[in-house]
């Protein structure tokens, strides 16, 4: 599907290499960017995280960060056509370097990150890039997000369980703590597919910490559950 429809906006992905999937909807829909001044979306591809953080702010400046060429043009094609193109902007480059330019900017970073190692690699180079952990390791990405994140900011992620894990890990050695975490199943009896995280130096944000488990279908309808709907209704057609 060369364009994906949402609600309030369009996304076109011809040629991004990462095209929309469940995880980036489901964390749109499930992360905490209300309130947020400042938000940084690390890898932003489409640009779809930021166009649902967008959507679900008032005036809140959005910055997309995207290695590949390609796929950054898109997000800015993405952007201008969104009613919200005064409030987003995209660059072509890597968080590694944008980190040591920008310290303490962002009150709030969302990121569908790359976790495939490289024994996983398929024929085309720019689907490598955009999904595998050679130009972006978990190392890399916590210290990226503690250098660029304020203070008291937020840091909102996707990952299947292992990956989840080592990042959580690499985030408290630097001082971060989880306030939410949230288990992604396919239906009930299954492994978690994803888990979704926000973790934050806060003090108070932490002492908050709160933990769900989302079930995407209902184990006995098969139909899509009451949880994954509530999180996604504003956002899926």
């Amino acid at each position: 599907m060369s364009v994906f429809h949402t609600q309030h906006f369009s996304i076109t992905q011809k040629k991004s290499a990462f095209k929309v999937g469940t995880d980036a909807i489901l964390l749109g829909g499930w992360c905490g960017a209300a309130g947020a001044q400042q938000i940084l979306d690390i890898g932003t591809g489409t640009g779809i995280l930021a166009l649902i953080c967008a959507q679900r702010t008032s005036e809140t400046a959005i910055t997309g960060i995207e290695i590949d060429q390609a796929a950054a043009a898109e997000a800015s094609g993405n952007f201008r056509a969104s009613p919200w193109s005064r409030r987003l902007r995209v660059h072509c480059a890597k968080v590694q370097d944008w980190s040591a330019f920008y310290p303490a900017q962002y009150d709030f970073i969302i990121a569908n990150p790359p976790y495939f190692s490289r024994n996983r690699r398929c024929r085309d180079e720019r689907e490598n890039i955009a999904r595998h952990d050679d130009f972006l390791t978990l190392s890399d990405l916590a210290a990226a997000v503690d250098n660029i994140l304020t203070e008291n900011g937020i840091f909102s992620f996707i990952l299947p369980a292992e990956e989840a894990q080592h990042l959580e890990y690499l985030m408290l050695y630097r001082g971060f703590g989880v306030w939410r975490r949230c288990r992604v199943y396919a239906k009930t009896g299954d492994p978690p597919l994803r888990i979704m995280m926000e973790l934050t130096r806060c003090k108070h944000k932490q002492a908050h910490f709160s933990e769900e488990n989302i079930f995407i279908r209902d184990g006995r309808t098969g139909t899509l559950s009451h949880t994954y709907k509530k999180y996604t209704s504003d956002i899926y057609l």
